[in-house]
Parts: C-alpha cells; sequence; structure tokens
C-alpha cells in the first residue's frame, strides 16, 4: 500500500515539475521588417526594363530569403509580380514593362512573405510614370483632327 501512494506522489510531482513553462515569454512586440526600394529612374517607356535594388531591414537580421516585387496600377491591379532572391538584406532584379500597358502613373510594389501578416501600408511603393508613346501619337492626332473641325 505504501509502496503504491509513493508512485502516485511520483506522478503527481513529476507531472508538476514538467508542465512549467521551459521558456519564459516576454512581451516584445514581433519583428517587423522594412523594404527600401531604389529604382534607376522614375520615368519609363512601354516595353522598357525596370531596374532596381532593395534592402530589406529591421533592428535585427532579416530572415526572409524573397522578396516579391510588383508592378501595379494606381487602382492596385497587378501588371507584373516576380519573385526575388535576398541575400545578405538586399536584393537586386528588374521587370519588364508589358508592350501594351496605356500611359499613365503607376507603383512598384515590394513585400517580403513575412510582411504579409501586417497592414499593407507598410510595404514599400514607388511611384513610376510610364509613357506609351503608339497610345499618345493616337490621342494627340485624333486631337488634331478634332481642332480642324472646330469653327470660331
Amino acid at each position: 500500500m505504501n509502496r503504491i501512494v509513493f508512485i502516485f506522489l511520483l506522478i503527481i510531482s513529476s507531472t508538476r515539475i514538467y508542465s512549467l513553462p521551459l521558456v519564459q515569454v516576454n512581451n516584445t512586440r514581433p519583428i517587423n521588417e522594412k523594404v527600401t526600394l531604389f529604382t534607376d529612374r522614375n520615368l519609363y517607356a512601354e516595353g522598357e526594363i525596370i531596374q532596381f535594388a532593395a534592402h530589406i531591414g529591421n533592428n535585427e537580421d532579416s530572415a526572409s530569403l524573397v522578396l516579391y516585387v510588383e508592378l501595379i496600377s494606381d487602382t492596385g491591379n497587378q501588371i507584373v509580380g516576380k519573385k526575388f532572391k535576398v541575400e545578405k538584406q538586399f536584393a537586386k532584379g528588374s521587370i519588364k514593362i508589358p508592350d501594351q500597358i496605356p500611359s499613365g502613373s503607376y507603383f512598384i510594389k515590394a513585400y517580403t512573405r513575412w510582411m504579409r501578416n501586417f497592414d499593407p501600408s507598410e510595404y514599400s511603393y514607388t511611384q513610376v510614370l510610364i509613357f506609351n508613346a503608339k497610345e499618345d501619337f493616337i490621342v494627340s492626332n485624333s486631337l488634331e483632327q478634332n481642332e480642324k473641325t472646330i469653327n470660331f
């Protein structure tokens, strides 16, 4: 009987020891990465290549290995998107602008997979202007024809 009580107490005491947390949890904010994107310029023609370099950083070493870069319209629709390898907190690459893209203001959006856990306003956005010579030529031609028909 004493043996059974001893075994029972041993089991209860060992369960309490192992149920204690092994690692103390601190209440610090999660690590948030920040992407800083640099482009070769901010004015492009359709069909050209946008070259960029990016620094992925925070107050500690970045754990992300992939940078997502997208060319998006001013309404937020993705035009082109690619993934780039991050090495030593840096990434570089290029994105080809489609040939039939309309002239206008666009943005290059850059982020990591970790950043997707947070608000998209934390992503890097760089504004670029894209000029489609064929489209603008047609528009200016039609304006000239309209000017000829207007009488004052």
